[in-house]
């Protein structure tokens, strides 16, 4: 019976962790009476449709997947909120620390948190710890030792301790909060490198998997095709089915693995909600406070058209099959369809660049705008004296906070318009904590003196991480040169010499064609990989989709393949 209980008490944790409001002794009752019922329909349905052999298997199966599901799905649930609270614990603190270098009383701090939602899992602590306190009546202390027991994070549990200890001396929670953020900063940046290097690994065996493999079999399918050949005997290495099965099945295959591989090893610290339809949004009528304002035509608006009218040409040449300088058939196919869809890929990649652009000007605004309202100004006058500053693409932006904040309105909903239209994450934690310093009212100079120390960072540690995958974007284009170059090879040297004393098998004309189509295939997949490697976005690597497409297309049709 001890043995029972001891495991009902551990379960009882891993369900308060997980925020199911059960304990185990309702809890599990409910999941084994669902895996009964559940059981039980499955063997009638299966003593139905089949016989009692296959009933009795689907009434254990049933039952085994619907307990497992059950008595899992607390632990995962306790993980993934774990996973959000360390991703976010960095970046709320840095939150906290603002807010208390204006000395605003920590449980106010804890409120204005509980009302950010881009914080996640931290977010949800912060609504815990305001309730406890407000509505339960618990004292900040009881407060962050129960929450140190329930937290499902280890490392923000060791944080509330750490806060418990200071409460207690009587320490000054401004300074000890500002340790905790360094600290935090400072294990997140290692834990990012840590992350690129798993990175690395796998960029290694991408460049294997989608480089050297096709580079083999393109090289040893036509020496052996020739082979067999002459000796009148099959191989499986001369099999030309070799071909589409690497460029067609394989090359995205491993790519997209990879991708997914990367995209859930790479933390969402600077990513940027850029959308392939943002230029739909360039074609909406504009809309002030519900009135919809007269459509106005934009430059984008032309270009738009004027590449669709392009593509329709590319089709009509296309299905007429015609000819024009080196281009025919299939060449206008693929015109076409790329003039279709370049508006969308070049007006998403068109806001990533700008979105990437202001991120790096917000700590220079920030810097600016605190030594103004160092020197004596309000936050309106010290905006409005920004305003005249160039920011790049943030410059638009400063410009239409300063109008609104000179013309009355307050300061609080001009940054949260800010965090709501801004797209970037970093963006989005600035203006967040910009918003409730004027909610707050506390002493704004040292708000923004910390935002602006973490803005710096944020920037450092994004600059020193690009800086580390750098060296596989070269890698993954030497690869894709070393493909030009040993189709040049196969083309003009080897695939002559070997198919000349070769009758009646496949021509030169059949290996061009895949060598072409898999300089295209692996343009393509290549280019959004290198995206998802260094932005973690698909959209970062149109600029490498389009390079390597241009130039292995030209390349291809003037030098290599005619």
């Amino acid at each position: 019976m001890k043995l029972f209980k001891i495991e009902d008490e551990k379960f009882d944790e891993i369900l308060l962790k997980a925020g199911v409001k059960a304990v185990s002794s309702t809890y599990l009752p409910v999941v084994f009476l669902t895996a009964i019922i559940v059981g039980f329909i499955l063997f009638i349905i299966f003593l139905i449709i089949f016989n009692i052999l296959y009933a009795i298997f689907a009434l254990i199966g049933g039952v085994f997947i619907v307990i497992l599901v059950g008595v899992l799905y607390p632990y995962v649930l306790a993980e993934e909120k774990a996973k959000s609270i360390d991703e976010n614990l960095p970046y709320a603190f840095a939150f906290i620390s603002a807010l208390s270098s204006a000395n605003i009383p920590v449980v106010e701090i804890f409120t204005s948190l509980s009302k950010e939602d881009i914080y996640g899992g931290m977010s949800e602590e912060a609504k815990e710890i305001v309730k406890d306190t407000k509505v339960f009546n618990y004292d900040i202390i009881t407060t962050f030792l129960r929450r140190a027991r329930i937290t499902p994070s280890k490392k923000l549990s060791s944080v509330y301790y750490n806060i418990v200890a200071s409460l207690i001396v009587g320490a000054e929670m401004k300074n000890i909060f500002h340790e905790i953020y360094d600290r935090l900063m400072e294990d997140r940046k290692l834990e990012l490198l840590e992350a690129i290097e798993k990175v690395e690994i796998l960029s290694e065996f991408y460049v294997i998997a989608c480089g050297m493999i096709p580079l083999f079999v393109v090289m040893t399918v036509p020496v052996a095709s020739s082979i067999s050949a002459i000796l009148q005997s099959a191989s499986m290495f001369g099999n030309p089915n070799l071909l589409p099965l690497t460029f067609y099945l394989w090359v995205p295959i491993a790519s997209i693995i990879f991708m997914g591989l990367v995209y859930g090893i790479l933390p969402k610290d600077f990513k940027l909600n850029v959308s392939l339809l943002d230029i739909l949004k360039e074609f909406d009528e504009p809309e002030i406070e519900g009135i919809k304002m007269k459509f106005k035509w934009k430059p984008v608006h032309f270009i738009t058209l004027f590449l669709w009218m392009l593509s329709i040409v590319f089709f009509i040449l296309f299905f007429l099959r015609k000819s024009l300088f080196m281009f025919h058939g299939t060449d206008f196919l693929m015109f076409g369809i790329l003039f279709l869809i370049l508006p969308f890929i070049l007006t998403s990649y068109w806001h990533f660049i700008i979105e990437n652009q202001k991120e790096k000007y917000y700590p220079i605004f920030l810097n600016d705008l605190t030594m103004a309202v160092r020197s004596g100004m309000d936050i309106i006058r010290a905006m409005q004296v920004c305003a005249k500053t160039n920011y790049g693409p943030l410059t638009k932006i400063v410009k239409k906070m300063a109008i609104q904040m000179s013309w009355g309105r307050p300061v609080n909903e001009v940054f949260e318009d800010l965090e709501r239209t801004e797209k970037s994450l970093i963006a989005k934690r600035i203006a967040s904590i910009l918003k409730e310093c004027a909610v707050s009212g506390g002493d704004i100079k040292d708000i923004l003196t910390s935002v602006t120390v973490h803005a710096y960072k944020l920037s450092e540690m994004k600059r020193e991480i690009s800086a580390r995958q750098f060296i596989y974007v070269v890698v993954i284009y030497l690869s894709f040169f070393l493909y030009l170059g040993t189709s040049y090879i196969m083309i003009h040297s080897l695939l002559p010499t070997l198919l000349k004393n070769v009758h009646g098998g496949l021509g030169i004309e059949f290996y061009k064609s895949y060598l072409f189509q898999g300089v295209l295939i692996y343009a393509l997949f290549s280019g959004a990989s290198l995206g998802i490697l260094t932005e973690r976005s698909v959209i970062a690597g149109i600029k490498h989709i389009l390079l390597m497409l241009i130039v292995g297309y030209m390349l291809f049709k003037l030098y290599i393949g005619g």
